[in-house]
């Protein structure tokens, strides 16, 4: 049981509380809803998804027309996929592990932007938000 105007944890019985002095009736805090985090982070990953396989997709018509450095776009494509797994398993664990799952989406955002750049700037952004929404108590 938690006091209303300041929060401190009290005794499941108590009615008075020492902390701030109030003479009120206890009542149990209400739990953040972490859908916004959630949604954000599997909507980044799943884009984050489209732009690493646009990524490869280009890499490899590069490749079939012999343009030097192709296959580094492939391998940074697939990187990409990597980190957009990462963004979905940060964005699955959002409601367990809080603090751990937006640092992994706040990760994946920053690694899947180094890796594929403009395509991964849209997942880079809904990543990030729900990342720092995340980490906020």
């Amino acid at each position: 049981m938690f006091c209303k105007n300041c929060g401190q944890e009290m005794a499941e019985d108590a009615v008075f509380c020492p902390k701030c002095g109030t003479n009120q009736r206890i009542e149990p805090m209400k739990e953040k809803s972490r859908t916004t985090e959630l949604v954000l982070g599997l909507l980044g990953g799943i884009f984050g998804f489209f732009g690493a396989f646009f990524a490869i997709g280009v890499g490899g018509l590069a490749g079939a027309f012999g343009a030097s450095g192709a296959s580094d776009v492939v391998g940074l494509g697939f990187a990409a996929v990597i980190f957009s797994i990462i963004g979905i398993v940060g964005a699955v664990s959002v409601k367990s592990k809080t603090h751990t799952a937006g640092w992994l989406m706040i990760v994946s955002a920053f690694g899947g932007l180094i890796s594929i750049s403009f395509a991964f700037l849209l997942p880079f952004i809904l990543l990030l938000i729900g990342g720092i929404m995340a980490l906020r108590k």
